[in-house]
């Protein structure tokens, strides 16, 4: 069974209530949490790639009639091993006690997985931890042709911890640099 079933599957057998993150994101709105490492940090940490990230999360249109709503993220990355800035988006249920597990597509309705990833909001949502899985297939952004890459992330790179930010730090999608 891909994982893809098996989300699906999830997603069908939870019980009609809301997750954490869809709580967050109730009335429309959103949030942003980012993580900028320093240089101090990067050397304290050698095997680390990551150099900053946002997250953010946003309402995403119920998976079918009558289904609560799930959240979506989009996260946007920078490395240290490789030039450029980095997006991924995924979908997210809520099997988790205060997060979800959160599956990437290339594109919306491909059946085409782009890895997956796991939330986990801290109290009062004031932080979340981002657990990303072995390698994520992400999309350059601010190219002009559209295309894909596959990030390995390795144990140091594989949970993160990010702060509340202001929504205008997870507004990158043009390609601008994560503040």
């Amino acid at each position: 069974m891909t994982r893809a079933i098996a989300l699906a599957l999830l997603v069908l057998a939870l019980p009609a209530r809301a997750d954490p993150l869809t709580d967050l994101v109730r009335d429309g709105g959103g949030a942003c949490f980012s993580r900028q490492f320093t240089a101090t940090e990067l050397r304290a940490r050698p095997d680390q790639t990551v150099r900053s990230l946002t997250l953010e999360v946003v309402r995403a249109a119920p998976l079918k009639p009558g289904d609560p709503a799930v959240a979506e993220i989009m996260v946007v990355l920078t490395r240290t091993d490789r030039p450029g800035i980095f997006g991924y988006r995924a979908t997210c249920v809520d099997p988790l006690p205060n997060g979800a597990g959160c599956m990437g597509f290339l594109t919306p309705g491909s059946a085409e997985e782009a890895g997956d990833t796991t939330v986990t909001l801290g109290e009062g949502t004031r932080s979340a931890r981002l657990s990303i899985g072995s390698s994520l297939k992400v999309t350059p952004l601010g190219e002009a042709v559209s295309r894909v890459v596959v990030l390995p992330f390795g144990p140091a790179d594989s949970t993160l911890e990010l702060a509340a930010a202001p929504r205008r730090t997870c507004a990158v999608l043009d390609g601008a640099s994560p503040d």
